[in-house]
């Protein structure tokens, strides 16, 4: 149940306004720049290489009743994640987190890297908003840099409303390894 209310809340808290008229807007306080190997994993938090993580929301589209004016405000404006990468031969397990407390995760991707290229998604997830009922995903595509120290990827949000009609979130991910 935790990671499903995470998973609403980090698509939501990025900039969808929950279809109520009010906006979540996310902690947008500096990640801590500490080297993963100085401190010990916190309870509950996720282990592997921790990364500087900035989503900026590039567009919403969907319908008018379920984006409001806060939410379109938020379009450009960068959002600071930390986000936790775990890599063994071609597979990949991201773990978004609030940056100033790593143990409340938010959204867990599993996927591919092959040739430097990043593709993952959170498992499909359903629930009730103010717009009805619906169905959740997030998608995950881009590239690491030829050192493996940055990430450049967007951040497809799809939310499948019982209306039939489809909210679409697009981000711009740029990530730093810590």
């Amino acid at each position: 149940m935790r990671i499903w209310v995470g998973i609403i809340v980090l698509v939501f808290a990025q900039g969808l306004a929950g279809c109520d008229g009010r906006s979540s807007v996310p902690p947008t306080a500096p990640i801590s720049t500490t080297s993963p190997t100085d401190v010990p994993p916190t309870p509950g938090t996720v282990s592997g290489e921790r990364w500087n993580l900035t989503a900026t929301l590039r567009s919403i589209t969907g319908p008018e009743a379920c984006v409001s004016d806060a939410a379109r405000l938020t379009i450009g404006q960068p959002f600071s994640w930390l986000i936790t990468i775990q890599r063994s031969g071609e597979s990949i397990h991201l773990s978004v987190a609030e940056a100033d407390d790593p143990s409340d995760r938010l959204g867990e991707y599993d996927g591919t890297v092959v040739d430097g290229v990043l593709t993952a998604a959170i498992k499909s997830i359903t629930g009730q908003t103010l717009c009805g009922h619906v169905r959740a995903e997030s998608y995950v595509s881009g590239r690491f840099s030829g050192d493996d120290r940055l990430l450049t990827a967007e951040n497809v949000n799809s939310f499948q409303l019982s209306s039939g009609e489809t909210l679409l979130a697009y981000y711009d991910w740029s990530a730093s390894r810590q």
